[in-house]
């Protein structure tokens, strides 16, 4: 797998006033834009051409793009307008993507740093039309540990590595999706994802009905930047969210710079 198409268009409606005036995925986490540790980290994977179906101040995006200096890529942006729903992102990008291959389709709004390489390599040795990554959360509620009926903590900021559900009739387990996920490129033809209101309900509902759908479980760091406390959180001097992602920028460090 070669190629990675990244979805870092939309308006940041929940950032206010912080991505007014630049894309969500530009936002600076120590010192570097949240797409520099996307880009990066995937081309420590192996992967080195990137697609961008952009939208709100695309052009920043256009003009970060230029001064990346990774010779040994490909990078393609194409703007798909400012209120486009994703599902039409994904189709007008759709002949950019390479005929008989997998892809990999990841959020521009979180950090990460995990086995990506073995999800990739299992993806691609089971057949399976897409694979899926998830993630523990941290509750953003106070929690009631219960051990065998016996209440035996309250905790808050918890990881949360699966949800209980009671959906289907019956308590089922639930994950959370971390926005990144395998794909054949075929898979983008098998439903009616232009037209989808959510693009992700119908496409993997789809693959689901016919079996064709893999998780693979995340072990390692996985941070979302939806609201301007998740950017505070993980700007700050302590705490897991800020630590890995300085780990992180140390581990990338130099990536796309020119050579002095």
């Amino acid at each position: 797998m070669r190629c990675a198409l990244i979805l870092c268009g939309g308006r940041a409606t929940r950032m206010g006033s912080r991505a007014a005036h630049l894309p969500k995925a530009l936002l600076s986490v120590h010192g570097k834009p949240i797409l520099w540790y996307i880009v990066g980290r995937l081309y420590r994977a192996g992967i080195r051409h990137f697609i961008f179906p952009i939208g709100h101040r695309g052009h920043d995006i256009v003009e970060w793009i230029g001064k990346l200096s990774a010779p040994d890529c490909k990078f393609e942006a194409l703007d798909t307008g400012a209120n486009t729903e994703v599902g039409r992102r994904l189709a007008m990008v759709r002949h950019l993507l390479p005929e008989g291959e997998s892809f990999l389709l990841a959020n521009g709004d979180a950090l990460f740093d995990f086995d990506i390489e073995r999800m990739i390599a299992e993806h691609e040795s089971a057949g399976s039309l897409a694979t899926l990554a998830t993630s523990p959360v941290i509750s953003q509620f106070g929690l009631l540990i219960e051990t065998g009926g016996r209440i035996m903590d309250f905790s808050r900021d918890s990881h949360i590595q699966s949800i209980s559900t009671s959906e289907h009739g019956e308590t089922t387990t639930g994950y959370v999706y971390a926005g990144i996920a395998a794909l054949r490129t075929d898979a983008l033809d098998s439903e009616d994802i232009e037209n989808a209101l959510d693009f992700e309900i119908e496409l993997f509902r789809g693959m689901i009905g016919r079996n064709a759908l893999r998780r693979f479980a995340i072990k390692g760091y996985w941070h979302a930047i939806d609201t301007p406390k998740d950017l505070d959180l993980i700007n700050a001097s302590i705490g897991w969210r800020a630590t890995g992602a300085r780990h992180l920028r140390t581990a990338l460090e130099g990536f796309g710079e020119a050579a002095k």
